[in-house]
């Protein structure tokens, strides 16, 4: 979601800087996680993690969760993101074009 919006911006730079940040930040992350669920889990973890790639995905281990998708679980989970959703789409070019209209005198 972030991606998208340091895209938008159209600078080739941004992106490139934002792409090692959010790495380097995610690596942190998951090194914290890999530690607190050793530590929980033990050699289940463990196991786990030697099949489970950590960024890319591999298809052909794939398991089919047991739980069916539910659309209202994810929506009442997920409003911080649909907020934010919310916000990049319309109120962030809203701003700016009352910025444009304000400051620069208007035109399309």
């Amino acid at each position: 979601m972030w991606m998208g919006t340091v895209l938008f911006t159209g600078v080739i730079w941004f992106f490139v800087l934002f792409v090692f940040i959010f790495w380097l930040y995610y690596e942190r992350i998951i090194y914290a996680d890999e530690v607190f669920l050793r530590e929980k889990f033990g050699n289940n973890y463990l196991n786990w993690a030697e099949k489970t790639p950590i960024f890319i995905p591999n298809n052909l281990s794939y398991d089919h969760p047991i739980m069916t998708f539910d659309w209202k679980k994810i929506i009442i989970k997920e409003k911080t993101g649909l907020f934010m959703l919310f916000l990049v789409f319309f109120w962030v070019p809203a701003f700016f074009w009352v910025c444009h209209h304000t400051f620069f005198g208007g035109g399309v």
